[in-house]
């Protein structure tokens, strides 16, 4: 009639491997600065120079963002006196840089991109004309996940 029981557990539990990516919180980081310019005047006077930096790692999984500081700096630069003869070259801008990665991964940040001047204007030619660096939003809509508490099923 009767058998012999069982001798092993009847119920049997273990910890399941988390199937959601691990994300290593980052902080937002700065490039260096680049290199300065050329002067915006060839000859004959004072002009300025451009250099500039940008966000090179943007925060990520609740890293700090960046401190708010300048993405370009510009100083004085002096040219010797022009010759007389010289034709009037006015100044060109080289193409846009493409744009960085956007300052923050949610609920909005910014990016931008730079050009630098291609060709300088001499003493009698017209500075190029227009901005160095352009900036714009991104990830407004982009909320950031909230946290959640782990649900296990049977």
């Amino acid at each position: 009639a009767g058998g012999a029981p069982c001798q092993l557990a009847l119920r049997d539990t273990r910890g399941c491997p988390d199937p959601r990516p691990t994300c290593e919180q980052r902080d937002c980081k700065w490039s260096d600065w680049k290199d300065w310019g050329d002067c915006s005047i060839s000859c004959g006077g004072f002009g300025q120079q451009l250099r500039y930096r940008y966000v090179s790692e943007p925060a990520f999984a609740g890293g700090a963002d960046c401190d708010v500081q300048h993405a370009a700096e510009t100083r004085s630069c002096e040219m010797p006196d022009c010759a007389e003869e010289e034709v009037c070259i006015n100044g060109t801008w080289g193409d846009w840089s493409e744009w960085t990665i956007c300052s923050k991964s949610c609920k909005g940040g910014f990016h931008w991109h730079s050009r630098r001047i291609d060709k300088q204007a001499n003493y009698c030619g017209h500075p190029a004309i227009g901005d160095s660096i352009e900036e714009k939003p991104c990830n407004e809509d982009f909320p950031c996940q909230e946290d959640a508490d782990c649900i296990l099923s049977d």
